[in-house]
């Protein structure tokens, strides 16, 4: 008896301790890094100190020369938000991330989603479109986070962000499945085009007949139906030591 009362605590322990980086974290328990005047919130422990000071220098040294306020969080869940996304959104907004011209951007690594979500504030929208954020994810992040280099993608993401704020266009792909892309949507527009083209003369025709239907009824018939048709007719508080700014609700993000 005395070894099972030993074991079975042990065991449970062990379960717990193991699985504890899983667990779920509130939003309101997320360490706020400019309390430690930082901008790396590391909760997952995925990123070494000499990194974390690296990316936190790097964002430092871009805020003072932009006002720019870029952080970076890793958690363990998204729970109990529904996906990443929407714990990405919401923090951003807790948080305030940006000055008043809403110049905010945030990076949220979910572990056991295994997602990378990105926010950013209407500000810098036309710097960093959805487009080229999603770009610059799969060319940085993604391959790296596969490999289990979670710093590395972080800080070489965190660095072609910084090219393209400076004034250096990104590499951009030329691919046959981009061109692809391209020529289908260009096809679906014609055919949209053409469908809405064709409904139009169709609903046309079909006024037309009825106009000439009612011209055959009874005039006073017909005039109170037109009154009665004109008749129808007429009738984010949080915990911040950002700058304050929002989300713009623009954004990207990737799997790995």
């Amino acid at each position: 008896m005395g070894f099972y009362r030993f074991t079975i605590p042990t065991i449970v322990l062990t379960v717990l301790m193991r699985t504890a980086p899983a667990l779920a974290i509130p939003i309101d328990q997320i360490p706020n890094p400019r309390h430690q005047n930082a901008w790396v919130s590391d909760v997952s422990n995925v990123i070494s100190s000499d990194r974390e000071r690296q990316l936190n220098q790097m964002l430092d040294d871009l805020e003072k020369k932009t006002t720019i306020e870029m952080a970076i969080v890793t958690i363990p869940d998204a729970m109990p938000y529904a996906n990443c996304k929407e714990l990405t959104t919401d923090l951003f907004n807790r948080w305030r991330i940006g000055k008043k011209t809403n110049n905010g951007f945030l990076t949220v690594l979910c572990m056991k989603e295994r997602r990378v979500e990105q926010e950013i504030g209407y500000g810098l929208q036309a710097k960093l479109p959805d487009t080229l954020l999603h770009q610059i994810q799969q060319d940085k992040m993604v391959p790296a986070f596969k490999q289990g280099d979670y710093a590395g993608g972080l800080a070489a993401d965190t660095f072609a962000l910084i090219k393209v704020i400076e004034g250096t266009p990104h590499p951009q792909r030329s691919s046959n499945s981009f061109m692809l892309w391209i020529v289908v949507t260009f096809m679906i527009v014609i055919i949209l085009v053409i469908l809405f083209s064709g409904s139009r003369s169709s609903n046309r025709s079909r006024s037309s007949n009825r106009s000439r239907d009612c011209e055959s009824d009874d005039l006073f018939i017909r005039d109170d139906s037109f009154s009665r048709d004109n008749s129808n007719g007429s009738s984010f508080s949080g915990d911040s030591s950002f700058g304050g700014g929002s989300s713009g609700g623009g954004g990207s993000g990737s799997d790995w």
